[in-house]
């Protein structure tokens, strides 16, 4: 079957333009302006739009959390990306206390395989770091994976100290992998709850006060600096404050290799939300955030 789309705005990483576009068999056979040629389609795409399908680095699919599960599972979530044209999520395969790194990503292979209809890889999210769970690493790497991922918003036993983060990015680095962090300062998150928690402070209108974006900004910047230390890449996930993206935007301006993304809440929704009756219902973390935070976001975004 040959489908020619003309009439589009074509956009890509590099340029905006009109073009048309010809697919045989499902793929792209021909970009040009006016194309002639004989085809079982033709859609008109005038005053459109046509972008590659989107690839979504950031998914949470038939994960558990405090005993629940998340309401998509790989199934229903990927063939709403399909209508929406993404046609990739990167999910996060949670390691589970005391599992291993490699059962981990089987048991979310066997999650993933019968019921996605578009393409997908993981991150591994590590739940600890020890020497058993970074000597894994290196042979999984060679099996495919190519990023995995710690979350500093952890206190107590759940804390990620310095040298450990440190230990991380290298050993990541080093296995040619790319180390990802979610950064928010945990001990400071943990006193802040508890002394809201005091307080009776306890609904969705102070979650924002409870994780503030003094929190992110501080742990992107140490965990900016370690990467530095350590010579190696970075991805910061999930930013959700000017606070953070200043520190990347320093980061990249001397050179350091240090990449960020965002989350659709984060640009569109404002933390006033969570002054309203079923504020709860927009709980994330990082929070969010105050709307002239999605200015800094866009432009962050738009420069790159």
């Amino acid at each position: 079957m040959t489908t020619l789309i003309k009439n589009g705005t074509i956009v890509t990483a590099t340029d905006t333009y009109k073009a048309d576009i010809l697919v045989k068999n499902g793929l792209v056979s021909e970009i040009g302006r006016e194309i002639d040629k004989i085809a079982s389609e033709i859609i008109d795409a005038a005053d459109k739009w046509i972008l590659p399908g989107a690839v979504d680095v950031h998914t949470h699919l038939d994960s558990n959390c405090d005993g629940m599960t998340t309401v998509d599972d790989f199934e229903t979530a990927t063939a709403a990306a399909a209508a929406g044209g993404t046609t990739m999520v990167v999910d996060h395969a949670d390691q589970a206390p005391g599992a291993t790194l490699a059962a981990t990503l089987e048991e979310w292979k066997a999650k993933a395989g019968p019921r996605a209809v578009i393409d997908y890889g993981f991150h591994l999210s590590l739940s600890e770091v020890s020497e058993s769970v970074l000597a894994e690493i290196p042979a999984l790497v060679e099996a495919g994976v190519t990023s995995f991922k710690i979350s500093l918003d952890g206190a107590g036993e759940r804390r990620i100290g310095d040298a450990a983060i440190l230990e991380f990015l290298q050993r990541v680095g080093a296995a040619g992998a790319l180390p990802v962090v979610h950064a928010e300062n945990g001990e400071i998150i943990d006193f802040l709850i508890r002394r809201l928690g005091a307080e009776g402070k306890t609904s969705a209108r102070y979650l924002p006060a409870s994780r503030p974006p003094e929190v992110e900004g501080e742990a992107t910047g140490r965990v900016i600096t370690l990467a530095e230390l350590g010579r190696t890449p970075l991805f910061l996930a999930g930013l959700s404050s000017a606070h953070a993206a200043e520190k990347v935007k320093a980061a990249r301006d001397r050179g350091q290799v240090v990449y960020a993304e965002t989350c659709p809440q984060y640009l569109v929704l404002a933390s006033d939300r969570y002054e309203e009756p079923e504020g709860i219902k927009y709980y994330a973390t990082p929070p969010l955030r105050p709307a002239w935070h999605q200015e800094v976001l866009w432009r962050a975004m738009a420069s790159g």
